[in-house]
């Protein structure tokens, strides 16, 4: 595991709280992760991604989430739970939905996210995660 990585983790296991974003995604712009620092962790499923556990605890889970080409996520939200992702390899696209009716969503926005970029939030956004790249998402 990388220094940085080791880092990022000694960070998560200090909090007492919800994660501050400004600070996650200072910990995230600064951790370089390459896939040779998690490939033990880079376990992909046949059917959908895979979620696979880094370090937890109480306040935070931290995974490393590995797509083929064609999966994707359920559409989903976090409620008010803070997030935050950094791509290692290939090209995340996520799609953001809103409420149309009960039990209904509409696409209503969607964002590319390449390798090394980064996407932090606390907000209840209903979103969906996907690899429509020819390569593994990381």
């Amino acid at each position: 595991m990388s220094e940085k990585l080791t880092e990022l983790i000694s960070y998560l296991d200090s909090l007492t709280a919800r994660v501050d974003l400004a600070k996650l995604k200072n910990h995230l712009e600064n951790v370089d992760i390459k896939r040779s620092d998690v490939e033990t962790l880079c376990m992909f499923g046949d059917d959908t991604y895979k979620r696979n556990l880094i370090s937890q605890s109480k306040w935070y889970e931290l995974l490393v989430m590995c797509w083929r080409p064609g999966q994707r996520s359920q559409i989903h939200d976090h409620g008010t739970s803070a997030w935050g992702v950094k791509v290692i390899e290939g090209a995340l696209t996520e799609t953001r939905f809103k409420e149309t009716s009960p039990g209904h969503v509409k696409a209503v926005d969607e964002s590319i996210y390449p390798p090394k970029e980064i996407c932090v939030r606390i907000d209840s956004d209903i979103h969906e995660m996907s690899n429509f790249g020819e390569t593994d998402l990381i």
